[in-house]
């Protein structure tokens, strides 16, 4: 096994289905569905900035998953973080800004089906 500097999301098994289809859809499900990182993005998006700006806008978000998204999203390569005089701040990249229509397209599905989704909900 090689060892690599960017985090992984998650992988498909050999021989357990398309590759080519399954393990880029499956990996964007897992990026999307970790505790909060659509809400970042989404943040992010709307012209948010600073962590405090971030954070603001993702209320009940913890500091600790606020700060590992954020590292995510970056290691990634969905989003960078710049220091200028002591001053953070948090960008997307052009990866990170085509999630606008994908989360744009989630959030108009879970309008239109809220009574099934609340179901779900354990």
């Amino acid at each position: 096994m090689t060892e690599t500097t960017t985090p992984t999301i998650g992988r498909r098994a050999a021989g357990s289905g398309d590759l080519a289809v399954c393990e880029p859809f499956e990996a964007a499900m897992l990026l999307l569905g970790r505790r909060w990182a659509g809400g970042v993005v989404r943040a992010l998006l709307g012209g948010a900035e600073r962590y405090g700006e971030v954070r603001d806008e993702l209320p009940g978000v913890t500091d600790a998953v606020l700060t590992a998204r954020l590292r995510e999203l970056c290691a990634w390569g969905l989003a960078r973080r710049t220091e200028d005089k002591g001053t953070v701040r948090y960008e997307l990249t052009a990866a990170g800004r085509d999630l606008a229509p994908v989360l744009d397209a989630v959030e108009d599905y879970g309008r239109r089906h809220h009574a099934l989704l609340r179901r779900l909900r354990p």
